[in-house]
């Protein structure tokens, strides 16, 4: 029988670059939180080889984070196997949500159930670390404190049940210029330490907001999703996406409303997990 796995995104509730490896890897403190947007996916076992099948033509290729992670699992488990893997992506690519490692974190945890568990959670999590900086992170998912570069995680209290508004608010910037604007924060950066007492703050900080060409737009959005009651807001990941936490159901229909007038904007909710499997 196929496996069908939910693969959710998550937001930034904070995000500081706090320094940079002599490997040219940047290191960093950031709190993320998981929300039931999630792409879908579906694993069925094979005699050998990996076959992906994605809705997205962009994405159906062997360089998919998903095929990387797949291929991964099977030599790190030391298994000859295979697998079919359909995805139905739902996540917006390049938005700072976390998509294509939501998927590869969802790839190690499903191909480790098909394969009747031959890795532990441990070894899961090293894999992941070789993937992506928030890999690690999908792994659990929930409310995470990530540090190094991404593969130090620290499972928080879950925040509670929220509405969430995402705002689409521009294009995805270039990564490369991006770090290169953040590397001149670093130093400051590197002495401020991220408060975890209260992680639900308007205006919540994040290292790429300088180096975005769109910075007065997020700075506007934010603006008006406080106005319309939002308990918490900010940029996730380097963008292009902005978040809003609502406990208000009224509050957030009428920003969602007003703001998706001019941008791109999805509902979802705040979730203690990434990864959801079929029992």
């Amino acid at each position: 029988m196929p496996l069908c796995v939910k693969a959710n995104a998550k937001i930034n509730l904070n995000l500081r670059i706090v320094g940079k490896r002599s490997d040219g890897y940047h290191l960093l403190k950031t709190v993320m939180q998981s929300v039931d947007l999630c792409d879908v996916l579906m694993f069925e076992k094979t005699d050998g080889g990996i076959t992906l099948n994605c809705d997205s033509l962009l994405l159906n290729n062997s360089d998919n984070l998903v095929h990387t992670a797949a291929k991964a699992f099977f030599k790190a488990a030391n298994i000859q196997g295979g697998v079919k893997i359909c995805l139905k992506k739902n996540i917006p690519v390049k938005s700072g949500l976390g998509g294509g490692s939501t998927d590869a974190a969802a790839t190690l945890l499903a191909l480790n159930k098909l394969y009747k568990k031959p890795l532990n959670t441990a070894e899961i999590k090293d894999i992941a670390a070789t993937l992506g900086a928030d890999v690690p992170f999908f792994i659990d998912g929930g409310t995470v404190l990530c540090k190094g570069i991404g593969e130090k995680t620290t499972p928080l209290p879950y925040i509670g049940d929220y509405y969430c508004l995402l705002v689409t608010c521009g294009e995805k910037s270039s990564t490369k210029s991006m770090y290169e604007q953040v590397d001149k924060q670093i130093e400051e950066h590197n002495n401020t330490q991220i408060s975890t007492d209260n992680l639900l703050c308007q205006n919540a900080y994040n290292s790429f907001l300088e180096a975005l060409d769109y910075k007065e737009t997020v700075l506007d959005v934010i603006s008006s999703l406080n106005n319309f009651g939002a308990l918490a807001s900010g940029l996730s990941g380097s963008g292009p996406t902005v978040y809003a936490l609502f406990k208000n159901e009224t509050d957030l229909i009428a920003a969602n409303d007003f703001l998706s007038l001019e941008f791109e904007t999805c509902v979802c909710k705040t979730s203690t997990k990434s990864v959801i499997m079929d029992e």
